[in-house]
């Protein structure tokens, strides 16, 4: 194992003990992962030399099948958002977050969240190392979709992948604005708690009901609570 791969592994094992999540890294070179948690054991149940030997077939069967194309088709999204970048090393300012079903040990789906982060880049500046961090999703409700979300962790800007719709980029101030109006509070309010004007209250409502393609701010709030926007 070289050096850098140690430093990861290192890296991965203590989240793994610190949050009792469930860790991987993904060589994206080979398409194989080159460390898992001991943990996807007592949380879903699987076999690990199964769930991570080169047979993707078993992942693939856990995964439920409304979900899994979506998957592929939120990640080939992220890929062409990596493409365009000029700085490859961009990459690593960015958290890749996806939300859907999967089975376990009792043949149940439950909702897990998995967090991406690019570690590594080849010499060549292609993807390398990715990390993954899984764990059971906070929300469970029925009307809950797999999604995907897309957040600059310098900026705070977040980009939500929808399934047909144009991809939705919300600010950082945009989504403050957005949770203080899930929560209830009126303009003033808002104005008054995040230390800005009504009139500039009101034009973030505006954009985030254009940018959001809804109706209102209650479809607003509705479609940001179904891909865990304020978590």
């Amino acid at each position: 194992m070289n050096t850098i791969l140690q430093k990861h592994t290192a890296i991965a094992k203590q989240i793994e003990k610190i949050q009792s999540s469930c860790i991987t890294i993904l060589d994206f070179t080979k398409r194989e992962h080159v460390f898992v948690s001991d943990n996807f054991a007592p949380l879903l149940g699987w076999d690990i030399e199964k769930a991570f030997g080169k047979a993707a077939s078993y992942i693939d069967k856990k995964v439920h099948p409304d979900d899994i194309a979506k998957l592929e088709k939120m990640s080939f999204f992220f890929i062409n958002i990596f493409n365009e970048f000029d700085d490859k090393e961009e990459v690593k300012n960015y958290k890749y977050c996806t939300e859907y079903r999967i089975q376990n040990s009792s043949g149940d789906f439950v909702w897990v969240t998995e967090q991406h982060t690019v570690l590594e880049l080849t010499a060549q500046k292609e993807l390398w190392l990715v990390m993954g961090i899984l764990d059971l999703s906070p929300s469970n409700h029925q009307y809950k979709t797999c999604n995907a979300m897309l957040t600059n962790i310098k900026t705070g800007d977040v980009t939500i992948f929808p399934d047909e719709k144009p991809s939705i980029i919300l600010s950082k101030r945009e989504i403050q604005v957005l949770e203080e109006i899930s929560k209830g509070y009126v303009s003033k309010q808002i104005a008054d708690r995040l230390h800005i004007s009504i009139n500039t209250v009101n034009t973030h409502r505006q954009k985030i009901i254009d940018k959001m393609d809804v109706s209102n701010t209650t479809e607003a709030v509705q479609r940001a609570t179904e891909v865990n926007l304020f978590n």
